[in-house]
This record gives C-alpha cells, structure tokens and sequence, in this order.
C-alpha cells in the first residue's frame, strides 16, 4: 500500500493514545462529537428547542474536529469526507451510541474508553501470535475476533499486516499490544513472561531456521542501540525528579514533561493497586486506605491528570515527594539498576528477566478488563498511554518529513539523557548492550562512535608530540567506558542466570542471550561551519601557519586526519586492539560535507608510514594486525540523482576502498528512476549541479563511460555555469574545471596555496572587478586568465563559498530517464567488480530515502541473483538496522521485512530461504570483527586490553 496512505489509516486509528492535543479531555474532539450526538438522540421527543442546542452543539463538534483533522501535520487527509469514513470505520458512531445508552449518562462522557480499551485488544489480537514460546507477528487474517466480530484488519488485499506493524511500532511503543496480547490469551501469571522484554518477532518458523545459523549488525549507531522500554524507566525513574524538585532545578524540556509527575504518582500507585488489590475494592477505596489523611489530594491530582489540566504545579510537586517518600519507607533505598517497580512491587519478579512496564500493563488491562464499569482507570489509563506515546513520538521517527536533517531531531532527543553525570552516562552504555544481547541471534556487532577531536585553541598551543599523546589518551578513554560496562553487563546477565564466569560461552550456546563479537567502528561527523562562509578564515590562513585557529574546512578536515591518525597508530601500540578498533565511518548529513572532504582522512589512515603489519603481544607471541576496514555512508539523500551517483562513485574510486570495504545505504543505486523523475524540478546550489556535470563528463573522457547524451550539451552547460558561478571565464574550459575537481581531493594543498600566495598583497588596496580574490595582483604571468591553482583555492575562499550556496531550479526531463539509467547500471557493475558491500537499512531507507515503502525496498535491485531470471545483479548487500531507537526495530526484523517483502512479490519459498541466507551471511563476511569469538575469549582479551589502556594513560 502507499505509504502515506498506510500512514492516514494508523493516525486515525491510534489517534486516541498518541495526540497530545488529546490530553486535555476537552480536546478528545472524536469523543465530543460522539457526545453531542447521544444528547441529541435523547432530546428527541422533548421540546423542539432542546433538539436545536443539541444539534448546534453536535455541528460545533463537527466543526471542531474538522480543524483539528486538517491542521494535522502527519495526518495529511486527501479529502474531509474520506477522514470521516475512516473514523467510523474504527470508532463506529451506532456502537458507540449503544455503548453510551449502556452506561447511562452518569458515565457516557468517560465510556468512549472502553472503546479505546476495546481497539487494543482487537489489535493484539490481530496482529500478535506465539510462535515457539515467542510472542510473534500474525501475518494472516482471523476469521474472528475475541469477540466474534471481523478482524480489525480484515482487508487483506489491501492491508499487509508487516506493513501495518512496520507503521505502527514508529506511531505508538507496541509493548501495550504484547500486554493486551497477554491479557486476552489469558497468560497473565507471571511465568509467562520469562525472557519477554516487550519484543516481537517477525521471523516466521522457515526463517528463524535460517537466522539461527547467526546474524551480524554491521551498521549500527550505538548511542541509538537502546530499547526504548529501558529509555522509558530512565524517564520515569522518580529519584532524578525528586533530587530536581528537593535542590529547585525542576526544568520541563518538553511538553509532555509537565505530567511526568503525575505519571509516576499514578503508576506508583495504579502498580500497587492492581498488583495486592481484590477487585471488590476501588480505586478511591485504596488509596484512602493507603495513604489516609492526604488521600484527598492525590485523588484531586490524579483526577486532573485524568481531565488533562494542570492546575497547581507546586502541590502536584508535594504530593510527588510525599509519595515517593512513602514509597521509600515500604520498600527502602531504590538501587537505580533497574525499574523502580523491579525494586519495590515486582521485586520477586525480576528473577524472570522481563521488563516491569509489561508486567504494570498487563496488570493494569487485567484489571479494567474485568471491572468494565470502572472508566475512571480507564481513563486514567489512556491519559497514561498518551504521555508515553507523545514522548517517544519526539524519539521514533515516522514518516511525515523524509531527509536526515529531519532524522537527527529524532536522534538527538532518543540519545539524550535525563541526567549528564558519569553514572548516568556509563548506565546508557550498559543499557544498550543489555538492548542488544536480547537478540539471540546475533553473532557479531559493530558500534559506531564518534573519535574525540580537539577543536578549542588550547589544545594547539602545545608541541605536536605532546597533542598526539593527549589525543590518544582520549581515544583510548573513550573506549575504555564502553569495554567496562561490556563487562559489568556480562557479569550481571551471569548472576541472573546463576553461572560463574567460567561459564558464560552457556549464555549463547543454550539460546540464553546474544553474546556477540564486538568491534568498534570511529565515524567522523560531516559538519559545515560558519567560519567557510565568513571571511574570517580562508585558505590564506592554513599557509600562514592560523588553521587551527578556526572551524574552517581546511582546519576541521586536519584534526580528523590527525584523529585519525591517532587511532591507526593505536591499533599497532596496544595488543588485541586492533581487533575491536575494527573500522572509521563517515556519517551525517550528506549535505554538510561532500565526500571530497573526507577522502584525504581515509587517504591518510591505510598508510604503510603508520600501518604495521604485526604487533608483540603482552606474553611476547606476535600477532598479525589486521587492516582497519572503511565504511562511508553515501547516496543516502540527494538532491539530484547524479548527485546521488557522482558521491557514490567519488567514495570508491578517492577513498582508496579495496574489497570488502563498505559503503553504508547507497540508496541512489537502487532508487526507481521514473519514480524520481515525477519531481519535475530540482532545488539545489549551483556548484553542486555544476560538480555534477564535471564528473559526469570526466567519467565520459577519461573512464569512457558509454552514456546516451551529447557531450556538446554537457559542455555547454558546464560553460553557463561556470559563468555564473566564476564571473569572467577566461581561460575556463571542462578540462581546467576537471583538473581543478580533482585536485580538492588530495589531502594537502599548501604548494598550490604557497603559490598564489605570492600574488596576493591584503595591504594593497582591493582590486576592482571579481577576477579570483580582490587582493589579487592582476599583473602577473597569468593575469585575469584562470587557472588550476586559482580554481582550487575558490574551494577554500569563503566568497566562492557562499557564490557555490547560490541556489538554482533544475528542471527533470524524462528523456533524461535513459541516462539516468544507464549511469545507475554503471555504478553497480563497478561495485560488484570491485566486491564493494553495500550496508541497507530498509526502515530506515524508507523513512528517510527515495523508497516508496518497506515492501518496495531497492535490495532486489542491487541483488536479485536466484530470484529473478530477468534480472542479474549480484551486488554485496547487508541488512541492518541503522538506529534502534528512532526506527523501533532490529537487525533480525529488518531481515524479516525484506523476507516478507519477497512474500509480497510473489516468489517462491524455496527460493526466498536461500536467498535470505546469502544475505545472512554476506553480513557475517562484512563484518570488519574478523572472529566469531567466543564470550570467554572476548572478556579474556577486553581485560587484557583494559590494563594496557590504563598503564598507556598513566605513563605519556
């Protein structure tokens, strides 16, 4: 189905438990509708006037949402009356009047909830099954409901059911369907919930065979690597908020913050409630037994959570402390190495290695479900549902707005934490290994970070060998919190499990957890700073000596050479580490930082100067080193597709890759053509167009690429811009504009810089006219005639700089479709030859790419060899999950949504197992972790490596 279609049909139906406007019960616009309709059914029969205000009131409410149905940012309606159709299909107005005229009209205005409670179930139920022990995905339609009524997405034709849940994991945490998938199946004691973490698998049987064999996450951001039901316990963890409330630092970051408070007074109490509690006694009846003379307070406060207006902040604040206080003195001293429920409530359920926020839902569904009439918790609930999901709306990116720049909001807000200090830093490291290792199938995992760099002033004010020594320091601290809390989160996962150290190859042997080969991959940020666009800083400052002085390009590409650098020579000075420092990256958005850049910084790392091929080990055996693997992400977003194309290419052929290197997403490669092409237009700077062309017509001269284009019209174009962009053109010409774009790729320019130095003077008054620099003297051999040298400088002037920013509207034309193809085919041909993998992050590719949806990812492009007879690529591809967090996923479910969309293509079984395979283990032979080691091994080696970090810190 059409993606933005799916979207349209979720956001209506997961609108109750996702809108913040909706928090406010007075904004519950679908409710309001509902009501008004029931009063004015029963003012039939009472005086015409009555009929009138109720009919007056029912159009308001209509109107009203309306407005807000059209202003909705990710809703995007087609049509009012189309939105309307789907509401009733989902919240259908004559059940709803029933339900009403049910519960009378003390309750009618809260008992639209027992329809949102409704939904829940018949999702769970709809989309969840278990499948050997595991609660999995239900790929197939029931005939009936719990209730006996059609399944909820009972249009298979239409509605593929991994779509669906590929949608509505990243509009809603889905651990509340896994809960009510609990509470309808009736699994609700406890033992049920061994080694659940709120997972789903959506590996059917025939696959999980194949994945069992091991898997390998080879691109993974690792701050993004936690599970966001460990990210919700660090938000709800009621010390941070109590030590901001008790030293005055209580700041709320974002809107939904402001009911935080109320969310762990209620889940306190709602957890103990519906924990001890018999049903015959309510709610209120608790908590006045509970907490006696102040049980009239939290009962106002809860009740304003439950109509969503705040109304005291600084008593919503005591009574906060009074209950956590409370909490304190029945249960003693909260540890904060697991949910504050684990300590207290479910403390003699922690020995099943489950997460407390699926054991409160479960408890809490149990219990509404068996008191039907109780709409009040319902209420209260959903109110509960809706803080959750509004603050992992600001974490788990949909699919309204496509491009990174839109992704690093997410990223950000996902990977920042409640706190700043040490613990709480080193807890998030821990937190995502124990994320991770919940994948049993995982053999090997790569974690991207990023390398420390000096950027401040201070630090160049010191000799070289001194800052080399300090930036080595940094690098290896770094790493060294990441190899400890590795190892506190081995020691914990064997004390759950009653083992001892000897025994923790156990761990994934017997299927316990994934312990996997770890290994390190430093990706450098593609950054742009004011200082290439001010005149501050230009080239003339990197050959006087000032280029540390400065964020210039000149100046951030150098201290990422010398990082770089850093981290090579490291590889060779400390033993095994060249074995867990596996691999550098380049990531972020592409925009910022055109692979030019980067490619001296890779140029400068496979060195034979600083690469040894052997290092003495600590009990003086020698070990061979292995080579540092590259991986540059590239193609992911474009402006124009030879853009897209001209990267790609500049990555493999500049970078110095050699086989087995990576390329991460390249979504370029696989992207439909004529899709694109129904863009029309094209909104970019002139001098990428311009670099474009260039390129294109270097690879027709130079690689005799054979395109179906003039190279007449080529040039010519190439001529017009470069007018635009240089002014005079004297002396200009495709070959000089190509010498000069391939100059800018090396990794020093100082004799080119030393040059034209000689024929600037800035005490001289500036010249008139814009030939190169105004300080320019005209009067030399070359004069106003252009030159390599003098183009290559333009790269590093922060005027041309802002004449390259100079944005221009290029038109698509498709008679243009059969190049556009014909390059497309070039680059994969190139990186087959040059057995070049190329790492795909299908979520993540479709959220963020030129990919119509998850059931149409390009994969099949790159790859179809034993599927397709008509088609014949056999490109390297990976599958990965890119950002855990933000796209609500793993490495294992991203194999299966490629598995399913195979499915969905209609080939056959066989073929698909073993096509799946191939790609399973073209992730395991990518991966830069050379050994499949061990956990014994592993922790054996990271202990080792961990001394020698530390005397290498103590001693310079």
């Amino acid at each position: 189905m059409d993606r933005l279609r799916l979207n349209q049909i979720m956001n209506i139906l997961l609108m109750p438990y996702k809108e913040r406007e909706l928090i406010n019960e007075d904004n519950d616009y679908l409710n309001n509708v509902r009501c008004a309709y029931y009063l004015a059914s029963k003012a039939i029969g009472q005086s015409i006037v009555e009929l009138e205000r109720q009919e007056i009131e029912y159009k308001k409410g209509i109107n009203k949402l309306e407005y807000f149905l059209k202003n909705h940012q990710k809703l995007r309606i087609n049509s009012l009356d189309d939105t309307k159709q789907l509401i009733n299909l989902f919240f259908p107005e004559e059940d709803i009047i029933r339900l009403f005229e049910n519960y009378g009209e003390e309750k009618y205005k809260e008992c639209i909830n027992v329809w949102y409670i409704r939904n829940i179930f018949r999702i769970s139920e709809s989309l969840l099954t278990f499948r050997d022990g595991k609660v999995a995905i239900r790929t197939w339609v029931n005939k009936k409901d719990y209730e006996g009524n059609r399944d909820i997405f009972d249009y298979h034709d239409a509605l593929n059911k991994v779509e669906i849940w590929n949608t509505l994991s990243r509009m809603v945490v889905p651990d509340l369907f896994v809960a009510a998938f609990y509470v309808i199946s009736g699994l609700t004691d406890k033992e049920y919930l061994l080694n659940q973490a709120g997972n789903v698998s959506l590996a059917d049987k025939e696959l999980d065979v194949v994945l069992k064999k091991g898997i390998a996450e080879t691109h993974m951001h690792f701050n993004a690597g936690i599970h966001y039901l460990i990210l919700w316990e660090e938000v709800l963890n009621p010390y941070i908020w109590y030590n901001r409330i008790k030293f005055g630092s209580l700041e709320y970051q974002k809107p939904e913050e402001k009911w935080i408070l109320h969310v762990i007074i209620y889940r306190i109490i709602m957890a103990e409630y519906s924990f001890y509690i018999k049903d015959e006694i309510d709610l209120c009846e608790y908590i006045a037994q509970k907490y006696g003379n102040i049980s009239i307070e939290i009962y106002e406060v809860l009740h304003e959570f439950k109509e969503g207006k705040q109304i005291d902040k600084k008593r919503v604040e005591q009574i906060f402390l009074y209950v956590v206080e409370r909490w304190k003195l029945d249960y003693g001293k909260y540890t904060e190495n697991n949910d504050f429920l684990f300590e207290s409530v479910y403390r003699n359920e922690i020995m099943y290695s489950s997460v407390a926020e699926l054991f409160f839902q479960i408890q809490v569904l149990e219990k509404v479900r068996n008191n039907p009439t109780d709409v009040h918790s319902m209420h209260m609930f959903i109110q509960y549902l809706r803080v959750k999901n509004c603050y992992f709306e600001s974490c788990i990116q949909s699919d309204t707005i496509k491009g990174v720049r839109n992704f690093q909001k997410y990223y950000s807000k996902a990977t920042k934490r409640q706190s700043n200090d040490k613990k709480s830093y080193n807890r998030r490291i821990r937190a995502v290994f124990e994320s991770q290792i919940q994948n049993i199938n995982l053999h090997k995992m790569e974690i991207r970070i990023c390398p420390p760099l000096f950027l401040d002033i201070e630090h160049f004010t010191v000799p070289d060998k001194r800052l080399k020594y300090d930036m080595k320091c940094e690098i290896l601290l770094s790493i060294k919190d990441i190899f400890e809390e590795y190892l506190k989160c081995m020691r914990e996962l064997l004390d759950k499990n009653g083992l001892a150290i000897k025994e923790i190859d156990k761990l994934r042997d017997q299927g316990i957890a994934g312990v996997p080969a770890i290994g390190i991959i430093f990706h450098f940020i593609k950054s742009d700073f004011l200082d290439n666009r001010l005149g501050n800083a230009c080239w003339l400052q990197n050959v006087s000596g000032n280029q540390f002085y400065n964020k210039h390009i000149l100046a951030y590409r150098e201290k990422m050479i010398r990082s770089a650098m850093a981290i090579e020579e490291l590889r060779s000075e400390i033993p095994f580490l060249n074995e867990y420092i596996v691999g550098i990256d380049s990531a972020s958005e592409e925009f910022l930082s055109e692979p030019w850049v980067m490619a001296p910084v890779y140029q400068a790392i496979r060195n034979k100067k600083i690469t040894k091929p052997v290092i003495k080990g600590t009990e003086g055996e020698f070990r061979r080193i292995q080579n540092i693997g590259f991986t540059y992400h590239v193609g992911e977003e474009f402006r124009h597709l030879l853009s897209g194309f001209r990267y790609v290419d500049e990555v493999i052929e500049r970078f110095g890759y050699k086989a087995g290197d990576r390329i991460g997403h390249a979504v370029v490669l696989g992207v439909d053509i004529e899709h694109w092409m129904k863009n029309e237009v094209v909104v970019l700077p002139i001098n990428e167009y311009l670099e474009d062309l260039i390129w294109l017509w270097g690879n027709i001269v130079y690689e005799k690429m054979h395109l179906p284009v003039s190279m007449e019209i080529i040039e010519g174009k190439i001529m017009d811009l470069a007018q635009e962009v240089y002014g005079d053109i004297l002396g200009i010409t495709p070959f000089l504009l190509y010498q000069a774009y391939n100059e800018k790729f090396k990794q020093y320019h100082y004799e080119t810089f030393r040059k034209m130095k000689n024929n600037i003077n800035i005490n001289r008054e500036p010249g008139v006219g814009n030939h190169f620099c105004k300080y320019y003297n005209t009067e030399t051999s070359t004069g106003i005639f252009w030159t390599k040298e003098k183009l290559v400088c333009t790269y590093f002037c922060p005027v041309f700089w802002q004449r390259f920013q100079k944005t221009i509207l290029v038109p698509v034309n498709m008679q243009d479709a059969q190049l556009y193809q014909a390059i497309q085919q070039y680059l994969i041909r190139k990186i087959e030859r040059r057995g070049i993998y190329v790492e795909t992050n299908p979520t993540s590719n479709s959220v963020i790419g030129e990919i119509p949806g998850i059931l149409c990812h390009h994969i099949l492009k790159l790859n179809s060899e034993g599927l397709d007879k008509n088609q014949h690529n056999s490109t390297l591809v990976t599958i990965n999950s890119d950002d855990p967090i933000v796209f609500n996923t793993n490495c294992e479910n991203e194999i299966a949504y490629i598995y399913y969309a195979l499915q969905h293509n209609n080939y056959n079984e066989e073929s698909i197992l073993r096509w799946i395979d191939k790609i399973r283990q073209f992730g395991m032979d990518s991966s830069f972790i050379r050994d499949e080691k061990k956990p014994s091994q592993q922790i054996q080696e990271i202990e080792k490596i961990l001394k020698e970090i530390e005397a290498y810190v103590k001693h310079p």
